[in-house]
């Protein structure tokens, strides 16, 4: 498997840049967080003069004098000032270090400081803000930031990148992101990008803090590969993000790509499949979205083979981490009957990721990923990503597979790859289930959806239409004899056989050969005794009952479903007008079926 490169270049350039990865639950103001308390301590031990303009309740423990600024007038500072007014109180090039924790978002000011701002006025961030703070460091003094995002001082004034933190909240939407930045002993100082790749521990230094609830180490003892990427490009963010997702791709991966409308960018140099999502409770048009497979968020688990994949690429929006939608999981659970979309999917996809090695690589504002009580995965890596016009940072996280399958929080409700072939099959057959017995011929045909390998094209497998051939035998020629195959080693390949048996494997392997029944959301009860109100009470009953109960599933499928069907109306309206007494099909349908149409009653 690919790993990150280590830039020799980089590390030359910026020497004492560190990149450092802790987990962190803490719920309150930042410095209640003992770790990131003791993180921004580490690097204070030698200023004599701190700076903390947004000083909240916490106290900082550290050798150097501390001003403290907050506007709340109850709150325990130095000075009850807006701080963008502190030159008025100190001389220019003061402070050795300033340490700058504001609201981190316009909703995060108004919400949880209630401060009176517009969204437009939200300048926590600003330049002129941050040339203010220039103005009172000394040269060679140091300020500490947490947000979003890294980028702290703008890049004409030379700042330096020396530290940087990532606070993964574990499970929380988005992570903390800490930053220290050196400004320049010299002015005009010109920036430079910053690449930085190294192999951390996470909470390394953690044993160092005094207390008995502070967690150690983690990720089973494993290092993690962090990179920092800061560019100095105004370019394509998706240019920016590629290369942190394509770090980890191997060239004959197999890869399983998930967005929601459009991807940020494509990986089609990779045997890629492209998948996206939609519901009863999203407003998006199924047939406007374009991907090899547009399927339920719930369902992706039964559309594929397990185990198929060797990378899952998360390539999902922030919406995806905030909203919430009804579930066939979230139903069962005596929780909520929502779920988080990203939650839905990460349940959805872990039994097609290949055990032993196969990775999920999500982009987003958290690095929480499997990793946790319902997956057994290992963090390989986390990139963060600063590109200029942002005003987030992107983290890319890999979670490794290290097991078989199964996982244990999955949906799929039916067999596992159930071998879908005619006993009459070709020689050299693989199937998924005896992978262990026979390796699939190197140039055989695949079928992500049930895994199977086939040494034929699929269609020798079924029945022919036209010319009558059974599965497993050659086609035959308008003259009556066999086609001999074409292929090398006696292979039946897609010119060998009819256009008929073509389209009927096609069919066969269009997401239903693996066997694997989807799930459903359950449909309102008012919806369905409005139908099951407008019909007649005995329609499923009587002489023809089954054929009736046919007819009545493909009109409400029809009528009431959409691609692709998200709740189960059509099980729930047939299970409340009963399914009638069990008997043989009739092979006729009579005469006074028509003569009232159920699309009269729809």
């Amino acid at each position: 498997m690919s790993t990150i490169a280590h830039t020799t270049a980089t590390e030359e350039s910026h020497p004492n840049t560190l990149l450092s990865y802790w987990s962190d639950t803490t719920e309150g103001s930042t410095f209640q967080s003992e770790k990131l308390r003791w993180w921004t301590e580490s690097h204070l031990q030698d200023a004599e003069h701190i700076l903390n303009p947004c000083a909240g309740v916490a106290r900082l423990d550290v050798p150097g004098d501390v001003l403290r600024l907050d506007i709340n007038e109850d709150a325990d500072a130095d000075l009850h000032i807006d701080f963008r007014t502190i030159e008025d109180h100190v001389e220019p090039e003061t402070y050795d270090a300033i340490v700058y924790d504001p609201p981190y978002t316009w909703g995060q000011a108004v919400k949880k400081y209630d401060l009176d701002l517009a969204r437009d006025e939200f300048y926590f961030y600003d330049d002129e803000v941050m040339e203010m703070f220039n103005r009172i460091l000394k040269p060679g003094g140091i300020i500490i930031q947490f947000g979003y995002s890294t980028s702290v001082m703008p890049l004409s004034l030379g700042y330096e990148t020396e530290a940087v933190a990532l606070f993964n909240k574990l499970g929380a939407q988005n992570d903390y992101l800490a930053t220290v930045a050196r400004k320049p002993t010299t002015p005009g100082q010109s920036p430079s990008a910053t690449t930085v790749s190294q192999s951390v521990v996470p909470n390394a230094g953690a044993e160092n803090i005094r207390g008995s609830n502070i967690s150690k180490g983690g990720n089973g003892g494993e290092n993690i590969q962090m990179e920092y990427r800061h560019s100095l490009s105004n370019g394509s963010l998706n240019k920016a993000l590629k290369p942190s997702i394509t770090s980890w791709l191997d060239d004959d991966d197999r890869v399983l790509h998930i967005y929601q409308d459009t991807p940020r960018f494509s990986l089609d140099e990779y045997t890629c499949t492209t998948c996206t999502y939609t519901s009863a409770d999203f407003d998006t048009d199924a047939d406007s979205l374009s991907a090899d497979v547009v399927v339920a968020p719930w369902n992706i688990d039964s559309t594929f083979a397990t185990g198929e994949f060797d990378a899952v690429v998360l390539d999902i929006p922030y919406e995806a981490f905030q909203r919430n939608i009804r579930s066939p999981q979230a139903e069962a659970s005596s929780k909520s009957g929502v779920t988080h979309i990203d939650t839905i999917l990460k349940r959805s996809i872990t039994n097609l990721v290949k055990g032993n090695g196969g990775r999920v690589i999500q982009i987003g504002q958290t690095a929480t990923l499997m990793s946790g009580a319902d997956y057994d995965y290992t963090r390989r890596g986390v990139t963060i990503t600063n590109h200029a016009p942002e005003p987030h940072d992107w983290i890319i996280a890999v979670d490794e597979k290290p097991h078989e399958n199964l996982e244990v929080a999955t949906l799929g409700d039916g067999e596992v790859d159930g071998l879908y072939q005619d006993p009459h099959g070709a020689p050299n057959i693989t199937d998924k289930q005896n992978r262990t017995n026979f390796e699939p011929h190197p140039n055989s045909s695949h079928c992500e959806h049930c895994g199977n390998s086939y040494f034929h094209h699929p269609a020798a497998y079924v029945d022919c239409p036209d010319c009558g051939a059974i599965a497993g035998n050659l086609c035959l020629s308008e003259s009556g004899q066999p086609i001999n195959p074409s292929g090398a080693d006696h292979r039946i390949t897609e010119s060998d056989v009819c256009p008929g048996r073509l389209t009927e494997a096609e069919a066969l392997h269009d997401g239903s050969c693996n066997r694997k029944d989807p799930s459903y959301v359950a449909a309102d009860d008012e919806l369905v005794s409005e139908i099951t109100d407008h019909l007649p009470s005995d329609i499923l009953s009587g002489e023809y009952a089954y054929i009736r109960r046919k007819h009545l599933e493909q009109v409400l499928e029809d009528k009431l479903t959409a691609e692709p069907r998200s709740t189960d109306i059509v099980e729930r309206v047939i299970e409340k007008l009963g399914t009638g007494p069990a008997s043989t099909p009739e092979t006729n349908t009579p005469a006074d079926t028509t003569a009232c149409t159920l699309d009269e009653y729809l």
